[in-house]
Parts: C-alpha cells; sequence; structure tokens
C-alpha cells in the first residue's frame, strides 16, 4: 500500500509541475523609412550599368537594411573593423519597393524579408 501511495505522490508531483513557456519576443515596430538601402558585393554596379535586373534573394544570405544609403555605409564600415565582413568591393544599393514591405526585425537586426530589385547604387566610401 505504501509503495501505491508513494508512486501516486510521484506521479501527482511530476502533473503538477507546468513547464515554462518562453515569453514572446515584443513586436519592434520598423521605422518609417522613404527608401530601402542595403550593402553588398560591388560586382553588381557592373550589371546595374549593363541595364541588367539584379534582385538580391534573402534565401540565399541575410541582408540587413537601412533607411538611407549613409547608414548602410556606417554599418558596413563597421561590420568590415569588427571583422565579420572582409574588406573588398562593396558597394550600397537602393531597392525597388516600400521598407515596410521588404522589413521584418529579425534577431534584433532590420532584414530584407523577400526577393528585391536593385535600382540605383551609391560607391562606398563616398568619393569626393
Amino acid at each position: 500500500m505504501r509503495i501505491l501511495l508513494v508512486l501516486f505522490l510521484v506521479l501527482s508531483a511530476a502533473c503538477a509541475k507546468v513547464p515554462d513557456t518562453p515569453s514572446p519576443e515584443p513586436v519592434q515596430s520598423l521605422p518609417d523609412c522613404h527608401e530601402a538601402w542595403v550593402y553588398a558585393p560591388g560586382n553588381y554596379i557592373l550589371e546595374l550599368e549593363a541595364q541588367s535586373t539584379v534582385t538580391l534573394n534573402p534565401k540565399h544570405w541575410d541582408f540587413p537594411l537601412f533607411c538611407s544609403a549613409q547608414e548602410a555605409g556606417q554599418a558596413l564600415h563597421e561590420e568590415i573593423a569588427n571583422q565579420r565582413l572582409p574588406q573588398g568591393h562593396w558597394a550600397l544599393f537602393r531597392l525597388e519597393g516600400d521598407f515596410q514591405e521588404l522589413a521584418s526585425y529579425e534577431h534584433e537586426k532590420i532584414l530584407l524579408q523577400k526577393k528585391a530589385r536593385l535600382v540605383d547604387w551609391q560607391s562606398w566610401p563616398k568619393t569626393r
């Protein structure tokens, strides 16, 4: 009888424990931007100059988005300085489309969420 009582108490204790559920991350609102800019390898400039359609696909790479070329350039500089990106020929590109539709927060960064076409570019750092 004691064994049944102990077994009942153990099972009751196991069932009474409610598993911890992670609280959802707070939803962050995106900045109100008029343009969407990204840094990417500079060889896309040649494609744009040749009137080719160049599309970024976020399924293949994470593309952080920025509201201006200046913000994208500063972020690029920091990534290279912190050795998270290699030195090389990089450029800043403006994307076709609405920032709010292209972007979303992911791991505290604003990233491109769907394919987007490059429509303009700017070298970095700006030539004087």
